[in-house]
Formats: structure tokens, C-alpha cells, sequence
């Protein structure tokens, strides 16, 4: 063979292993760019009395770990572990510790064989199977002694451990488990092995076993294990304690569908009603039985490091946690509380009494894959699958590592874990866990078995990139960041510096409530939620989803479709207003504002969302063969419009025009661009530039895009150079003109005056101070009382903020009309009936007291009604509502009563508004008692959030 010089390779023989060192040519396509590459092979088929080459392969892993340690003391090249095809199947965890790394800046690399797939497996086939049951077609066969597995799959897909329905009615839960009517659960083959399923929680789900079942021909009692029973029966924590369960599993008469299957661990016999198209003799039936896979055993002191695993496939591990004493109490996102009697959940002051959830009470969930002081770890097109607790772990002061293209899916509980929620105020910078990047992953149909887990769960992290990856199909919220609520005890914070960045996040909440495609909790300064596209939010919450503590966030440039609440922020009365959201797309305009300060939000059908953040969104092009997608039928972008004609209506703003271009099928909107930076989108071939600067120059671009998110190129760019500085302020408003019905409204309306430009407001004084601003040259006036007289003054505005002198003053004097609700006596009920819960600081007296900046507003249900009791019937002529612009009814009833017995609807009020709404009768009404009952909103997403009454006043005919 003819060698050139430039692909000669020197070949040198060390210890029966071959190490190459390429060429500069060569050496592209080698994992370590100019270094020599030391390599070991494993497989299946080899022998661990091998050399570990390439012909002579080991056979296990642990032989490759012990020669990778007799290599790695002083590297001057990566060491490679070769994984051939097939199954290594693990009797107990492969362990990795601070001597398997790589050493003198080198990788100890483990990877799959080109074009090959190795599975590391904690499986046991199981064979011999044979029909039991001709009637109920259940197959049974033999397992070993020692196998308590909860998963079992049949050729690769997750059977369905045997489920019944809930307890029979007259059921109770006690103080130690359940009274149940009749004897037919005396008859479970292990009662100890009956495990109980609990939706407690909205956005979780609580599991416990038996311990002892016992009874009589009419009534069983089930003793539960403890100390799981009192840890969810006694706990109130999310507002509720375990009563009785939604469905019980795992016992052989609940066989009764294809797909499920039994363990029956006392007679060691596994049964399993077949699916259609599987035969038991010749499927592939296993059944895990080992929890870690793979343990990275480093420390602060020696952490594990230097080390890729690569395009390897872990699979089948199973957790026995929740079948044990402790159960599974979970509180959120799979992490469960330790078993009461421990530091309280939360002081009765709103502060928690000692750590609580918030800090070392919470436990996270084990992982196949978990790795503990990890630094420099690359994770790189993996696949994490028929995992019976979360994918992979990095806790512990793990730094600076990368996930990247890997694969999570048939999960039972959360996807990807990194970080601990144990210390929020972690002040040793070598046990926080930061400067990881998690992109380009493929994460979906986790949380398979504890359904409130998420695709990715991060505790108290810092400066984590999480980006570009495509998190889909699950039972509850997709991405998770932080823990702690936000809570004194948890601040000074360790986490911080988080970014959440052009991720695609779909089809999730499918099954819990209260969760989101990004959910956060805890203080996060300066971290980013930016370019993500969500759509496909089946359940409540807000998509983007700021829960309480959660500060130091800036929220831009998303993308959120077909959801019901796009954003949604929950503060704790203490949390800073330091939320900035800006500049995102939606087709669905419910908010719930909270403490954020939103701007900038476009509306837009989702024809016309942003094809160029959509496009964006998701796995980059070199990883999307993880997931391959049908390409859509339409794949041709529209034509480049033209340039945009440019007006100038402001010194600070532009109107562009342009003409519809060409497409195939038709476009839907288009995209507008300030000097190539993204500045709006539209569904019409115009749009409103405003905020720029005068005597700047700028660029103004389009594109236009079609229903199957292609996007044509920019056009050519509209270069404009704006008008210098508008210092003219306009004319001087005449006086207004004031009418007065009632004593706390004064009504006000004005001609329009001009100005150079444009008038943009107008500033409305009453008695010299500002109190409304508006667009209109009309406006209405609440807080004035009886038969005082007031001067109002009006000033106009424009663009740029230039103030007109004050008109010539109007004065009026209101009616002497006594308010028959001032200060009576209020309560608030829930349209039930019952005693609202208010929410802290909005007592129903606050409604009737005069004051407009205090509110009544209630708490756990969106519709609820206020009452006041007027002390005497009286002729009344008209009934006023002034609700703040943060929550309001939309639609609500005015109902009344002369005993608080018998209630009439005086009035429906649809299509309300915020501010004061006045309505009057066409003939007095007798009555004593006044409610508002809301109507709409009736529940989460819709415009106005829930009813808050800022006033409520009456007026006698």
C-alpha cells in the first residue's frame, strides 16, 4: 500500500494497543484535533480476558473501566471506549469515580461504534411464558426470586401495571387508611403490595401502598404504610390532604385489559394480558431490575471530569421507593416531601419555619444516568428510554458540562434533572451547580408513571443555557426552573443567570393543571426566557409561567400558540416588581400580570406569528435527524415583497405600506424589520413603527410568510432619516364641559385641539392634580363625594412628550346624594354560598369604604359574589361598580333582597369593563341587601382575570 506524506500515520504499539497519530489532514474528523487517539473495544460477543481491540473486544464494562484506569494517569490523548452493538446488561450500577477521568486536558470517551446501537440495560428478559387464564387471555411465567420491578415491557413498549377503579361508594378515609364497604379487596393476592393513586393536587399525583388489609363480610379496613399515609393524608400542603383515591393498582383481579400485567412477588409468577399482534413465545418481555445505570460517584474534592458518552442508549431501570414506606408524596415536578415530623412546610406567618419544602425536606427522584460533581462531562446524542424513575441527573457541584442531542422518552418520572433544591443560599461555588448547557434535545412522553413529573426539571442552578431543545407530549409542565417559592429562607439566592432560549415546547398538560411550558419558582437575577415557541397548552396555567419568587426575569421575543392564559405571573406579596416582559407574539390575549411589567405583547392570528422565532424554535438543522417530522406539503416561501413606502406622521414614528407579494397557496403575514432586527409582525401589508429616535437614520424591511411557516427573503430595505426634535407643544384645549348624576362621577368631554404633529392625549386635573390620562376628548371622573364643588383643567400631549398650558378651568358641584352603601356592612360568598376566601389585604369592606385604591377581591375560585346589607329597605335607583384595571367581571348580576332570603336579578350587566360602571333602573327597586355576582370570569384565561371591587355604591331614587 502507497502511502502520500500527507495521510502517513506513525504507527507506535503500547501495552498490545495501537495508538495513531494523524496527520493534519486527517486529524479533522478525529475527536481530539492533532492529538493521538488511544482506543479500547467492547462487546457483547467479547471475552474480558481480551485485549480490548478491535479483534479481541472485552465483554463488560467494568473491564473497560479498569483498563481505561490503567491508561488514563498521565493522557497525551483522548482514550476511547468503543461500544459495539447489542445489550450489556447490568447486574448493579457502572461506577465512575475521579480515577476514570481524563487527565492533562484529555477525554476519556464513551461511544458508540459508528452506525451502531449499544444499550447499557438493568433488564431482565423474561421467558417461559404460558396461558393461564383461556377466559381473560392471561399469560404467566416464572421470574426469579429477588425480581420486584414495577415496569415491564413487551417489545420495547411499557405494559400497564393491572388498575381498578376507585373505592366503592361509602368509602372514608381515617386517621391510618380507608373504611370500605363490602370484602372483595380482602381478597387481593399481596395486600402489602396494593398501591393507591391519589390527584390530591391539581398539578400532581401522590402514591401509597398498603400495608395491611382486614374486615368483616360487610366492611374492609385498610391499614396503609407509614410513614407515606401521614405524610399526604396529614400534610396540607397546595391546600389539601389525601381523602380517597382516584384509581388503586397492582393486583391480579384487576387484570382485565390487553396490556396490563401483575407481579406477583410472593409466588415470584409475572402475568400479562397480550396486546393484539404479540405472541408472548417468541416477544421480547423484560423486566428491570436495577435503579442506576450509571453512577458518576464524584465530589467537590474529586470530581469526575473529562469524561463524553456518545450515542449510547440507557434503558430499562426501575426505583422501589414508591413501593415501599415512604410511598410517593409528591409535592411538584415528581420531588417528594420527607416523611412528616420534620421542619414544617410553611409558618403560620407565611414564612417557613424552618427549610422546609423550600430546602433539604424536598427529595429529588433517583436517575438512571445520574452524576454527582461532574465537570467537563459531555452527554452527546444519547438515548435515555424504559427508565423507571428521571433520565439522567447533575447535581452536586456539577460545572460546565453538556447535553446535547440526546433522546428522553418512556420515562416514568421526570426526563432531565440537574441541580438540588437542598440550599438555595449554596455560598461554596464548588456545590453549585453552574455553567452547564443543556441544547438540542429531544424530550418527550416522560412522566410516564408519575404523571406530574416534567421534561426537564432544574433546581438551584446558575448560568444554565437551555437551549434549542423540542420538549413535547406530557402530563404536566414542560421545562421547570427553580425551587423555593421564593421565601425568605431562601434568598441571598445561589441560583441566577439562567437562560431559557429558543426552545419548541408543544402538546403539553395533558393531563394536570397549574403548569407551563416554562414555569419557574425563586428568585432568578438576570436570567433570560427569550425566542421559545409554545403551542398546544391543553391545561391551565399561563404558558409562560413566573410562580411565586420568581424575580430578575426578562421575558422577549417568545412565541405562544393555541393556549389558554399565554403568560401568568403569581408574586408573593415581598417579590420584587423587577419582571420585565416585552415584545412577545400570541394568538391568545389572556395575561395575568401579577408584578411584571408587560409591553409590547402583539395579538395576531397565528397565521401571521413570526415564522423567522418559529423556524428558529426547536433543534438546530444538524440535530434534527433525532427527530424526524413530515415535511409539510407546502414548502415554497412567498415572494420577496417590495420595499416598504415610508410616511412620517411623528418625529419618533414611521407608517409603512407595501404591496401583498405573490405565494403558491397564500400569505398569511408578514414580518417587519428595523435595521434587521425583528420589530413586529402583521397580518395586513401595513404597519406602525413607533419609540425611534429623531434625526437617526434607520432601515425598514419586509418579509412576508404563508400558513406552513415559510418565510420569503427581507425585502429590499426603505432607509429613512427622521425629523429632528418635536419642541412645539399643542394648542391650549378649551374648557371642558362637566355634568355630575351621582356625587362620586364627574362626566367631562372637550373639543380636539392641534398641534404641529399630533396630539397623542389628554391630561385631565382635578383641583390641580392629575387624575386620568386618555386618549379620548371625553372621560369620567369617580372619587368625588357629595355636594362639593371641583375645578377641572385639561392639558393635551403629544409624542414627544410636549404639555399644552391648562385649559381655561371648569368648575361643578356634585349632587347631594348620600351613597347607601357607604360603610354598611359587607361579606363575600362564593357562588355557592359559602364563606369566600379572600385574597390577603381585600376584605369585603374595602369595597364600602370610600377609598378606591383599596379592593375586595376573593381567592381559590374565579366567580364569586359580594353582599352588602343596606340596615333598612330603601326605593333604590342605581347601582355602581368601579373595578381596577388588573382584575375586573366582564359579565356580572346585580341581585337583590328585602329579607337576604329571596334574591331577584335586578339587572345583567355583559361586556363590562374596568373603571366605573353606572347602571341605572328604569323604575326604582325595593331592596335591602345588594350582590354582585360575577359571572364571567369564571374561570382561568379569560379578559379581566376575576372580579375585584374597588367600590360599590347605591343611591336611593
Amino acid at each position: 500500500m502507497r502511502l502520500s506524506r500527507l495521510a502517513l500515520l506513525a504507527v507506535v504499539v503500547v501495552g498490545g494497543l495501537i495508538i495513531l497519530t494523524a496527520s493534519p489532514a486527517a486529524a479533522s474528523t478525529a475527536l481530539s484535533t492533532n492529538r493521538p487517539q488511544t482506543d479500547l473495544y467492547v462487546s457483547p460477543s467479547g471475552s474480558d480476558h481480551n485485549q480490548g481491540s478491535r479483534s479481541r473486544p472485552f465483554k463488560t464494562l467494568e473491564r473497560a473501566q479498569q483498563a481505561v484506569r490503567d491508561l488514563n494517569t498521565h493522557m497525551r490523548a483522548d482514550i476511547t471506549v468503543n461500544l459495539a452493538g447489542g445489550t450489556y446488561e447490568l447486574s448493579h450500577a457502572l461506577t465512575l469515580t475521579a480515577a476514570d477521568s481524563g487527565t492533562n486536558g484529555h477525554q476519556v470517551i464513551w461511544r458508540a461504534e459508528p452506525g451502531q446501537t449499544p444499550v447499557i440495560s438493568g433488564g431482565k428478559q423474561v421467558f417461559g411464558w404460558h396461558q393461564v387464564d383461556s377466559a381473560h387471555n392471561i399469560w404467566e411465567a416464572a421470574v426469579p426470586a429477588d425480581l420486584t420491578s414495577r415496569q415491564l415491557y413487551v417489545n420495547g413498549t411499557r405494559a400497564t401495571r393491572a388498575v381498578s377503579t376507585a373505592l366503592p361508594a361509602g368509602s372514608a378515609a381515617t386517621s391510618t387508611g380507608f373504611t370500605v364497604p363490602g370484602d372483595a379487596l380482602q381478597a387481593v393476592r399481596n395486600p402489602a403490595h396494593l398501591e393507591f393513586v391519589f390527584h390530591t393536587l391539581n398539578w400532581a399525583q401522590q402514591r401509597c401502598d398498603a400495608a395491611a388489609i382486614s374486615g368483616t363480610a360487610t366492611q374492609t379496613l385498610i391499614t396503609m404504610k407509614q410513614p407515606c399515609w401521614n405524610t399526604i393524608h396529614l400534610s396540607t400542603v397546595g391546600g389539601g390532604s389525601a381523602g380517597l383515591p382516584t384509581y388503586i393498582e397492582n393486583d391480579y383481579s384487576f387484570l382485565d385489559q390487553p396490556g396490563e400485567w401483575y407481579l406477583d412477588q410472593a409466588s415470584h409468577r409475572v402475568y400479562y394480558i397480550p396486546r393484539t399482534g404479540e405472541n408472548l413465545r417468541t416477544a421480547s418481555v423484560i423486566a428491570p431490575d436495577v435503579q442506576n445505570l450509571v453512577i458518576g460517584a464524584g465530589t467537590a474534592g474529586a470530581p469526575l471530569h473529562d469524561m463524553t458518552f456518545q450515542g449510547i442508549t440507557f434503558a430499562y431501570s426501575t426505583w422501589l421507593q414508591p413501593s415501599g414506606n415512604d410511598g410517593f408524596p409528591e409535592i411538584q415536578a415528581d420531588l417528594t416531601l420527607a416523611p412528616l415530623g420534620g421542619p414544617n412546610w410553611e409558618g403560620t406567618d407565611g414564612t417557613p419555619s424552618g427549610t422546609g419544602a423550600f430546602g433539604g425536606q424536598a427529595q429529588m427522584m433517583p436517575d438512571a444516568v445520574e452524576l454527582h460533581s461532574a465537570r467537563h462531562i459531555q452527554l452527546i446524542r444519547n438515548t435515555f428510554t424504559h427508565l423507571g424513575a428521571a433520565g439522567l441527573g447533575l447535581d452536586q457541584g456539577s460545572q460546565h458540562n453538556t447535553v446535547s442531542g440526546n433522546v428522553f422518552t418512556d420515562i416514568s418520572g421526570n426526563g432531565l434533572q440537574v441541580g438540588t433544591v437542598a440550599n438555595p443560599t449554596q455560598a461554596d461555588p464548588n456545590l453549585v451547580d453552574s455553567d452547564n448547557t443543556v441544547t438540542n434535545n429531544y424530550v418527550h412522553n416522560v412522566a410516564a408513571e408519575y404523571q406530574g413529573g416534567v421534561g426537564m426539571f432544574f433546581g438551584y442552578v446558575h448560568n444554565t443555557l437551555i437551549a434549542h431543545n423540542e420538549v413535547a407530549d406530557l402530563p404536566y409542565s414542560g421545562i421547570s426552573l427553580g425551587w423555593g417559592w421564593g421565601y425568605p429562607s431562601t434568598v441571598p439566592t445561589s441560583q441566577g443567570g439562567n437562560r431559557v432560549e429558543d426552545n419548541y415546547i408543544h402538546d403539553i398538560m395533558k393531563l394536570l393543571v397549574d403548569g407551563a411550558a416554562v414555569y419557574s419558582l425563586g428568585s432568578q437575577p438576570g436570567s433570560v426566557i427569550s425566542g421559545n415557541y409554545v403551542k398546544n397548552q391543553n391545561n391551565l396555567f399561563g404558558s409562560l409561567y413566573l410562580d411565586q419568587g420568581s424575580t430578575g426575569w426578562a421575558v422577549d421575543d417568545n412565541v405562544v400558540e393555541h393556549v389558554a392564559m399565554w403568560f401568568l405571573n403569581n408574586p408573593n406579596a415581598w417579590d420584587a416588581s423587577d419582571l420585565t416582559v416585552s415584545d412577545n407574539y400570541t394568538d391568545t390575549a389572556a395575561e395575568s400580570n401579577g408584578h411584571a411589567t408587560v409591553s409590547g405583547t402583539t395579538f395576531i392570528t397565528a397565521a401571521a406569528l413570526p415564522a423567522s422565532i418559529i423556524a428558529n424554535a426547536g433543534l438546530e438543522r444538524r440535530y434534527r435527524d433525532i427527530h424526524r417530522t413530515t415535511p409539510p406539503s407546502d414548502s415554497r416561501a412567498p415572494a420577496t415583497p417590495s420595499a416598504p413606502a415610508v410616511s412620517i406622521p411623528t418625529p419618533t414614528s414611521v407608517q409603512l405600506t407595501w404591496q401583498a407579494p405573490r405565494d403558491n397557496v397564500g400569505v398569511t403575514g408578514y414580518e417587519v424589520y428595523v435595521d434587521g432586527r425583528l420589530e413586529g409582525v402583521t397580518a395586513v401589508p401595513t404597519f406602525a413603527v413607533t419609540g425611534l429616535s429623531t434625526s437617526h437614520d434607520y432601515t425598514f424591511s419586509i418579509a412576508a410568510r404563508d400558513a406552513a411557516v415559510n418565510l420569503s427573503m427581507q425585502s429590499r430595505g426603505a432607509r429613512v432619516h427622521m425629523p429632528p426634535p418635536d419642541t412645539e407643544a399643542p394648542a391650549v384645549p378649551h374648557a371642558p364641559t362637566a355634568s355630575a348624576q351621582y356625587p362620586s362621577e364627574v362626566d367631562l368631554s372637550w373639543p380636539a385641539t392641534t398641534d404641529n404633529w399630533a396630539v397623542t392625549d389628554y391630561l385631565v386635573y382635578r383641583d390641580g392634580v392629575e387624575v386620568q390620562k386618555t386618549t379620548s376628548t371625553s372621560a369620567t371622573i369617580p372619587g368625588e363625594t357629595r355636594a362639593q364643588t371641583y375645578q377641572f383643567t385639561v392639558r393635551a400631549e403629544d409624542a414627544a412628550g410636549n404639555l399644552s398650558e391648562p385649559s381655561p378651568p371648569t368648575s361643578i358641584t356634585t349632587p347631594d346624594l348620600a351613597n347607601l352603601a357607604l360603610h354598611a356592612a359587607a361579606s363575600a360568598l362564593f357562588i355557592d354560598g359559602r364563606p369566600a376566601v379572600m385574597q390577603p389585604k381585600s376584605v369585603a369592606a374595602n369595597a364600602v369604604d370610600g377609598d378606591p385604591s383599596t379592593a375586595a377581591q376573593a381567592s381559590d375560585q374565579y366567580a364569586w359574589q359580594l353582599q352588602v346589607d343596606l340596615s333598612s329597605s330603601h326605593s333604590i335607583s342605581a347601582v355602581i361598580t368601579q373595578m381596577p384595571s388588573t382584575a375586573y367581571a366582564t359579565d356580572f348580576d346585580i341581585a337583590i333582597s328585602t329579607d337576604g332570603q329571596n334574591w331577584t336579578v335586578a339587572k345583567s350587566v355583559t361586556g363590562a369593563a374596568a373603571g366605573v360602571n353606572i347602571e341605572a333602573f328604569a323604575q326604582p327597586l325595593n331592596a335591602r341587601y345588594i350582590r354582585i355576582v360575577a359571572i364571567k370570569p369564571n374561570g382561568p384565561g379569560q379578559t379581566g382575570g376575576q372580579m375585584s371591587i374597588s367600590e360599590l355604591e347605591v343611591y336611593g331614587a
